[in-house]
């Protein structure tokens, strides 16, 4: 529970303009609405044309905090390669207030570098070195990257479910025919470096499909651009239709992780797991710690992915709708955009704590009831100074 005074918050917000992420709109305005925050301005970073504004942009907003007089500024997913460095404007934030707290948030793993290593962009690193927060949507390899550039902790922030723009199931939902045994919904890439992981994670989720497509036959569906040679094919699908194309199957399958930092998920994970139709997806470490397996949700190994889909399949209808209705029901209670805003203030409440001397922990609400936080803390986080 947050115990300091109410912050003032300025977003800069990685988009052309608001709607680009309409449930971090919604739950950082919940917060302001319910006196969590003390003020709220989100300004969107990039201009109509999908480019970094110039320097009238950041006198622009020195003036908007100054106007609201804002106690954090928070660099909503500051990474695209188009941004300059941010170094400057924090200086000139802070010659106004002293007391300013800088937060960088990552919205992405970053394993795409040259051999398997980590591609974050510079931008993002020039940021980091100046804040005073850093948090992250995995960690592993990832944390230990960002932590070579800053000093501030680090801690994990997942993904989560748009509450906006995606709807917990209804009755009816639940009870719509199945056309199909089995669906994936992604589109096939084909980037042509082989030094580059994102190559060959591409080519084994092809190998997965054309599987899925082989064992299944008509009773399977992919959703997505590029599998128009496949019988099993069905076209793209819009981003909010996500859910809708999911329930005309009895099982979804995740598909191969472009990342094994831990926690990692991609953002599928929620949007299609808040549903109702239950998920079959590969292990990554620590994402059993967010969704139940058996539960929420069935983990295996890639090797073993089509085989522990024909057994998901070989279940009832009523097994795997309760299975999708707690999943659904347990993303939306837990794994919202709404639920990641209100996390990151407290935790930025918590940071103030911190380098006030108190001896306080990080707030982790994301994990399963049964997960120990002492134990889970130390993988979670770096650099926070209550925990070695």
């Amino acid at each position: 529970m947050t115990t300091s005074a109410p912050e003032s918050l300025l977003v800069l917000l990685q988009g052309d303009d608001l709607e680009a992420h309409p449930g971090l709109v919604d739950g950082y305005r919940r917060l302001l609405d319910d006196g969590t925050l003390a003020a709220l301005d989100i300004v969107p970073v990039f201009g109509p044309a999908g480019t970094s504004r110039g320097l009238g942009f950041w006198d622009d907003v020195v003036e908007r905090a100054a106007a609201q007089q804002a106690t954090t500024v928070l660099f909503h997913y500051y990474h695209h390669p188009t941004l300059p460095d941010p170094r400057p404007a924090i200086d000139r934030l802070r010659e106004r207030s002293a007391d300013l707290m800088v937060v960088a948030t990552l919205g992405d793993a970053f394993t795409n570098g040259w051999l398997g290593g980590h591609d974050v962009p510079r931008t993002f690193l020039q940021l980091a070195s100046a804040a005073d927060l850093v948090t992250l949507t995995s960690m592993g390899g990832l944390a230990a990257h960002v932590r070579r550039a800053t000093r501030a902790p680090i801690v994990i922030n997942p993904n989560g479910v748009c509450q906006v723009r995606f709807a917990p199931p209804t009755a009816a939902d639940l009870t719509v025919s199945r056309e199909f045994d089995v669906a994936f919904i992604g589109s096939r890439n084909r980037p042509r470096n082989p030094l580059r992981p994102y190559h060959w994670a591409s080519r084994r989720r092809e190998r997965l499909v054309h599987g899925l497509s082989a064992r299944f036959g008509r009773r399977f569906a992919v959703f997505g651009n590029g599998w128009d040679h496949l019988e099993s094919a069905r076209g793209p699908v819009d981003f909010t239709a996500q859910a809708d194309a999911a329930r005309r199957a009895r099982v979804l399958v995740g598909g191969i992780p472009f990342s094994r930092n831990r926690y990692y998920t991609s953002n599928r994970v929620f949007f299609q797991g808040s549903s109702g139709v239950p998920m079959v997806d590969v292990a990554v470490p620590g994402v059993d710690t967010l969704l139940r397996p058996g539960d929420h949700w069935t983990l295996t190994e890639e090797e073993a992915l089509l085989d522990t889909t024909e057994a998901m399949v070989q279940r009832s209808d009523d097994e795997l709708t309760d299975m999708g209705l707690r999943a659904a029901t347990h993303v939306f209670a837990h794994h919202t955009q709404a639920h990641r805003c209100a996390g990151l203030v407290e935790q930025v409440s918590r940071v103030r704590q911190l380098r006030s001397g108190r001896q306080v922990l990080p707030h982790l609400p994301f994990f399963l009831p049964e997960v120990d936080n002492d134990l889970e803390a130390p993988l979670a986080t770096t650099g926070w100074g209550t925990i070695s």
